[in-house]
């Protein structure tokens, strides 16, 4: 899909908007935004307007859109700053602080794997739904639950190499 691409950017980050463009021309982006900030300074904003999934409803620059990886290290530093009023070692199993985490072949997994996304649970592998993701104890219910396989083949086990998304 090739979208319209708005925005700026300073020369020397021409490579970046190529390669934002390119996430449309070659892998089937349907909307997306990017803001780089160099030093304070903002020295390019992009974004694309696409069609949804469903071909139907045109995404904008100010459409809100989940994203996953971005948390992984603000959580890293939760954990950090838990310590000093729970310790806790990098290396102990994660089943020392959450019990029920320790099923399908996670009972081995470390604090450290985990703030490492290298836990054996790349994803949850159970339906949820939108309301189900604003809930606390679903969602830790469903990732502890989940097995390091999958139903039908292994997914990934503890500290294999994960492939970045």
């Amino acid at each position: 899909m090739n979208a319209p691409i708005t925005g700026t950017c300073e020369a020397r980050f021409t490579a970046v908007r190529e390669a934002f463009a390119r996430n449309f021309a070659e892998r089937g982006e349907v909307g997306a935004g990017l803001c780089v900030i160099v030093g304070g300074r903002v020295v390019g904003i992009l974004s694309a307007v696409g069609l949804n999934e469903a071909g139907e409803r045109p995404l904008a620059p100010d459409t809100l859109v989940n994203f996953y990886s971005v948390g992984k290290p603000l959580i890293a530093l939760l954990a950090f700053a838990v310590r000093r009023c729970r310790p806790h070692r990098l290396d102990d199993p994660i089943v020392s602080v959450w019990p029920e985490f320790g099923v399908g072949g996670k009972s081995g997994a470390t604090v450290r794997q985990a703030l490492c996304h290298r836990a054996g649970v790349p994803a949850i592998r159970e339906p949820l739904t939108n309301r189900d993701l604003w809930d606390w104890e679903r969602m830790a219910e469903a990732l502890g639950a989940t097995a390091a396989c999958g139903n039908l083949e292994p997914v990934m086990l503890p500290y294999e190499h994960l492939p970045g998304h």
